[in-house]
């Protein structure tokens, strides 16, 4: 016998699932759908599928061929709008036998012999499995005649096969078994559930770290400094550094291979993996995932451009601090510098257009897989004339750089009706880079051209290249636009 395992819905996680891959959401500091496995694992089922739909680069990197879990683990991929009857569906040859179906954030224990045993007695071909204690609805046995009642279903699989269960032609039953189990909806769910778990962990949750003393966890290769202060309970992942006068708990989770620093304080969160918190900066009764931090009570997400604050160890953090440090510093100079002929353009402005200085709501730097990601994308004010006829046009945005919503060199700040429009997956990987004053872009008068050169210009970005494009920027009034496309690249 086979399992299956869906994460192809984000429904349940707000926000969070929209960023961070379902199959890759943590409890206890390992992703959930690990832990069904472990589950199937410790039941006999050797055989599995995971279906995802977001994500697979990184749900493939995680689980692989499943061998480091001890299974044979196949990655499906699911249907586009996340619906796991239509993304089961899409892999008919899964009813070619029994199978054990879980998805969502639901964990529990299996105890197959029992079920199995009354699941072949009852002569359904669906079988949820449901914990007597609080009724939660753990997995379901499906038998291959099962096909034709999942295709008139729809949206949440195990929800929809509970709706049937009152229907007598269906076939659909409940089997009842005394087991451990936890599930959740949301964010808020998703942090009690970690929090409980902390405190009371259950028999079927594998911990992978070391107790020091209860209510401590902590994993290999992990340093706290002396005058760090830990609050129990608390986990605390593997590689990870807590330092000088930082205090983390309770009730915290940090993720493996992530840095608290200095005076830091960090309590009742969710850490995920790679992230940095900076020196004396409060995270509080929320979910952190690198630069984006998740509100559990209103389920808000809000992107956090400033590495100083928060940050990417997997996208090295200390680099874009000192690429930070340069951008601001390079603008303030220029801003104060050229002073007198930015003045001068903004009583032009006035004489002119009736006003100094316009602002405008333009599009962050966030991660968008999708366009309905978008709207979650961070916005700032950028400061701007009204006109771009004006002598130093750029001279009002060095205020965005020094403020950190931009950078001296990357992609165009686009109107979030603009990014709108930005529906391809190769076009949406631009906003992963901060706006820039300046970019590729201004080498070209061809639009299609101009999306496609600040898409490479997001995959190859580095100093150098900055480098490059602002001498090439500052040079072509001299050498020409013909040579400054060619000294650029484009």
């Amino acid at each position: 016998m086979k399992q299956v395992l869906i994460h192809t819905s984000d429904a349940g996680y707000g926000p969070l699932g929209r960023s961070v891959p379902p199959a890759l959401i943590p409890l206890l500091n390992k992703p959930l759908a690990q832990h069904q496995i472990e589950q199937g694992y410790a039941c006999g089922i050797r055989d599995m599928y995971l279906i995802a739909s977001t994500g697979l680069n990184e749900v493939n990197a995680y689980y692989g061929d499943g061998s480091r879990f001890g299974v044979r683990l196949g990655v499906l991929i699911g249907s586009s709008n996340g619906d796991e009857c239509r993304s089961l569906l899409k892999h008919r040859f899964l009813f070619d036998s029994r199978f054990v179906l879980v998805s969502g954030f639901r964990l529990g224990e299996l105890k197959l012999k029992n079920t199995l045993r009354r699941h072949r007695e009852s002569g359904n071909v669906v079988s949820l499995i449901c914990s007597s204690d609080n009724e939660d609805i753990i997995a379901a046995i499906i038998e291959p005649e099962a096909e034709g009642l999942i295709e008139k279903l729809s949206g949440s699989l195990l929800e929809a096969l509970l709706a049937e269960v009152s229907n007598e032609t269906s076939r659909t039953g409940v089997i009842r078994t005394k087991s451990e189990s936890v599930s959740g909806y949301g964010l808020k769910s998703i942090m009690e559930i970690n929090r409980r778990l902390l405190r009371n962990p259950l028999s079927f949750t594998h911990n992978q770290y070391f107790e020091e003393g209860h209510g401590f966890f902590i994993g290999r290769g992990t340093f706290i400094h002396p005058s760090a202060r830990i609050n129990r309970p608390v986990m605390i992942g593997s590689y990870c550094q807590i330092m000088n006068g930082a205090e983390v708990g309770p009730n915290v989770v940090l993720g493996d291979n992530s840095l608290i620093a200095g005076k830091a304080h960090v309590s009742e969160a969710l850490i995920m993996e790679n992230s940095y918190i900076g020196k004396m900066t409060h995270i509080e009764n929320c979910i952190v995932a690198q630069n984006l931090i998740f509100d559990p009570e209103t389920e808000e997400r809000t992107y956090i451009s400033d590495a100083f604050l928060l940050g990417r160890l997997d996208r090295n953090v200390f680099g874009e601090m000192a690429e930070n440090v340069f951008n601001r510093g390079i603008a303030l100079g220029a801003l104060v510098t050229l002073a007198p002929l930015g003045l001068a353009s903004s009583l032009l402005s006035l004489k002119k257009y009736g006003k100094h200085i316009d602002e405008r709501e333009v599009v962050g730097r966030g991660n968008a897989e999708t366009v309905k990601d978008i709207e979650y994308l961070p916005r700032f004010k950028l400061v701007c004339f009204p006109g771009s006829d004006l002598p130093l046009p750029w001279w009002p945005r060095l205020v965005n750089v020094v403020r950190g919503d931009m950078t001296l060199v990357g992609p165009r700040p686009f109107t979030p009706e603009r990014a709108s429009r930005m529906s391809d997956e190769w076009q949406l990987g631009r906003f992963s880079s901060a706006p820039g004053l300046t970019g590729v872009a201004s080498f070209s008068d061809d639009e299609s051209e101009k999306d496609v050169a600040e898409s490479l210009y997001v995959r190859k970005k580095s100093i150098r290249l900055d480098a490059k494009i602002l001498l090439a920027r500052l040079a072509r009034p001299l050498i020409g636009k013909k040579l400054a496309r060619k000294l650029v690249g484009i």
